[in-house]
Order: C-alpha cells, then structure tokens, then sequence
C-alpha cells in the first residue's frame, strides 16, 4: 500500500500539486483510487494524512543517524 501512495505522491511532488499546508484535494483523491486498484483496499484523507505523519517521523529518524559523524 505504502508503494502505491508514494507513487502517486512522487507524481504529483513533481508536478508542483505540494500546497503549503499539504496536498491538493485531487491528490488525496488519486492517491485513494490508485490504492483502491493496486491493493483493493478503501482508504480515506484521514488514512493518508496518518501515514505520511509516520512517514515523516521515520525520515527524521534517517536524517538524523544519518547526520552522525562516522556513520556509513
């Protein structure tokens, strides 16, 4: 599921559909019909919203190991 939202979002990213307070609404849209096909599986905002909280929560994690010197 986590691929087919991060496809759809990569996409949309690069297109410069990112609002300053998040997505557009018809990315929350695509990304749920793209989940929908993918992994038959009904999603909402809220689901996505979450997720990408996790998401960011673990890049932070990454970014700051990754910030440590001798790490690598």
């Amino acid at each position: 599921m986590d691929d087919a939202l991060l496809e759809v979002l990569v996409e949309h990213h690069n297109k410069g559909d990112h609002a300053q307070n998040g997505w557009k609404p018809h990315v929350y849209m695509h990304a749920i019909r793209n989940v929908k096909d993918k992994c038959n599986k009904d999603i909402t905002k809220d689901n996505i919203s979450g997720r990408m909280r996790t998401l960011d929560h673990h890049y932070e994690v990454v970014r700051k190991i990754l910030s440590q010197s001798g790490f690598g």
